[in-house]
């Protein structure tokens, strides 16, 4: 433990720093082998001023002053804006409690190297590099843990990770199966407390990039891929994303087939006690927007209803596990009333 303690009071003192980044990630799953690298920068001033720039196709760009805090994605040009909060924990700090050695934004600040561990070795030691392996106590999140104890390669004059080695459990949501990633990340060209170009933690984004809402979560996360089309004819792609627009969840799904995008989003607004879900989903494409309010989509929790299928019933429907609403009507943003598609029950 005095190694790491030692690691933790190091970073807890520095003015600033700046590093470069090397993250390889191999994966083995279901006879099949992936490996991947990622290159990033990073830069801290303290207390509380991040800069984080992630390389490839799918960069990322992060910015906080200690005031607001930025995220800007390559891909698509997207950014958002929101305010810092204090005590949150800063972007790139470890975080023992959430397995979050190996994520995006990556991690290169460890002042609480030293939490919530159950283990170490010495497994070398040497004039210039000490090599400890560290277990961990099980995280909170039941999602993503630590399947192995970590590996920290210590500069032993600065105190500073040179490199850490370990393998992540990640299992999907609302599955079982489990996938087991092995992660490497190396730290190279440290500089600590030398002063930055004046610019470092401001942010201006790029003049076709397009701004997001301003949530109190941001932008939570997102991916996409593409398909062949039923009888092979035809391929299709898709995007998704979800991010918190105030008290509202905005789930976003935009499919690209046959020369043209239609985008599905769906709100979900919770009532101020948490017991009532509000959903309206609106349907965009190159002829217009199709917006539905359904009067079925106001659910309370702990009851059913067959017609919705989802588990709960909608509120004002007691005493009957049928929907009395039909659901059949929506208006079309300035074309008037129109039927839905589909019908309950």
């Amino acid at each position: 433990m005095a190694v790491l303690e030692s690691v933790a009071r190091a970073y807890a003192g520095l003015k600033t720093l700046s590093v470069e980044m090397l993250s390889v990630t191999e994966s083995n799953h279901a006879g099949s082998s992936n490996r991947g690298g990622q290159r990033n920068k990073a830069w801290f001033e303290s207390p509380d001023r991040v800069r984080i720039e992630t390389g490839g196709r799918n960069g990322m760009v992060l910015v906080t002053d200690g005031i607001d805090w930025h995220t800007f994605f390559t891909l698509p040009k997207r950014y958002l804006k929101r305010s810092s909060v204090r005590g949150r924990p800063l972007p790139g700090e470890f975080r023992p409690e959430h397995a979050a050695l190996f994520g995006n934004p990556p991690v290169f600040l460890f002042p609480r190297i030293a939490e919530r561990v159950k283990s170490t070795e010495i497994l070398a030691r040497d004039g210039d590099s000490i090599l400890i392996s560290v277990a961990y106590e099980e995280p909170d999140h039941p999602l993503v843990r630590l399947s192995s104890p970590v590996q920290y390669s210590i500069d032993a004059k600065t105190h500073l990770v040179s490199r850490i080695e370990g393998e992540v459990s990640m299992r999907m949501p609302a599955q079982d199966e489990t996938t087991v990633r092995k992660h490497a990340v190396s730290f190279a060209n440290a500089v600590v407390d030398e002063p930055f170009a004046a610019d470092v933690f401001t942010f201006v984004p790029p003049a076709d990039a397009v701004e997001g809402p301003r949530g109190r979560g941001g932008f939570i996360g997102g991916g996409g891929g593409g398909f062949v089309g039923s009888g092979r004819k035809g391929r299709f792609e898709n995007r998704h994303s979800h991010e918190w627009e105030g008290d509202t969840l905005v789930q976003t799904y935009t499919l690209r087939m046959h020369g043209i995008d239609v985008t599905f989003e769906r709100r979900l607004t919770f009532s101020e006690d948490r017991s009532e879900l509000k959903v309206s989903e609106t349907i965009s494409g190159p002829a217009g927007t199709l917006r539905a309010i359904c009067p079925c989509l106001w659910y309370r929790y702990g009851t059913t209803c067959s017609s919705s299928r989802i588990g709960v019933r909608p509120r004002g429907v007691a005493g009957s596990d049928r929907c009395s609403a039909r659901c059949r009507r929506v208006r079309v943003h300035g074309l008037g009333p129109a039927r839905f598609a589909s019908r309950h029950g």
